[in-house]
């Protein structure tokens, strides 16, 4: 797999796993989800220098972060406008 591939999938999972985090913990503030993420991301890369064929790579630390930042801006921007006109729809007398 190419370098430019590589780092496309990691910042697309990252995305999805930031707009996950969004929909999953929407009490956290922002920075607590981005770290918990990217920490986790961290200790892929770190795990992954004790399997074969693997290792640390800082470029996947970067399309990780990058990934994430865009998933919480995507889960601001959409999924709560989204899941207010739910919530609204469920139980129009709540504010939310």
């Amino acid at each position: 797999m190419t370098q430019t591939n590589d780092l496309a999938l990691h910042f697309s999972g990252y995305t999805i796993a930031g707009i996950s985090m969004g929909l999953s913990k929407p009490v956290l503030p922002h920075w607590q989800r981005f770290v918990f993420l990217w920490l986790y991301s961290l200790a892929i890369e770190v795990g992954q220098q004790y399997v074969p064929n693997r290792g640390f790579d800082l470029l996947d630390l970067l399309a990780n972060g990058s990934g994430v930042i865009l998933g919480l801006i995507l889960y601001q921007w959409l999924a709560r406008p989204i899941d207010r006109a739910i919530t609204k729809a469920i139980a129009p007398n709540q504010k939310g």
